[in-house]
């Protein structure tokens, strides 16, 4: 074989195992996102769950606009099945933070309550 063609199969290698790179960081990178969207889905689930349970003994949880926190949710599930990971995060971050500072603030006026 002719050094150009050697040289040329050398590129056309270089290039294809650099894409196939490529490909795998993609991969690797939306099992990552996806992975991220299902923890913060699954907490955001669990604790619209102990709000809804709680809420009848928690003055705090039943100021939370539940709502908002379905839609948030809703929102979430709809971009995760377009497999928009970095939005359907967004979303489930929001509905899980709203429904955290609630859990976190009707503990500590339940401690307040109690004198603890």
């Amino acid at each position: 074989m002719n050094p150009a063609c050697r040289h040329l199969h050398a590129l056309v290698a270089a290039t294809l195992i650099a894409a196939v790179a490529n490909v795998a960081k993609a991969d690797e990178n939306s099992v990552s996102r996806e992975a991220e969207y299902l923890r913060l889905h699954d907490s955001a689930l669990a604790f619209a769950k102990t709000v809804e349970v709680r809420a009848e003994r928690y003055a705090g949880l039943r100021a939370v606009d539940m709502d908002q926190v379905r839609r948030l949710i809703a929102q979430s599930e709809q971009a995760a099945q377009l497999r928009q990971f970095d939005a359907a995060s967004m979303h489930a971050r929001q509905a899980y933070e709203m429904l955290r500072a609630a859990i976190t603030g009707a503990v500590a006026e339940d401690k307040q309550q109690r004198g603890n």
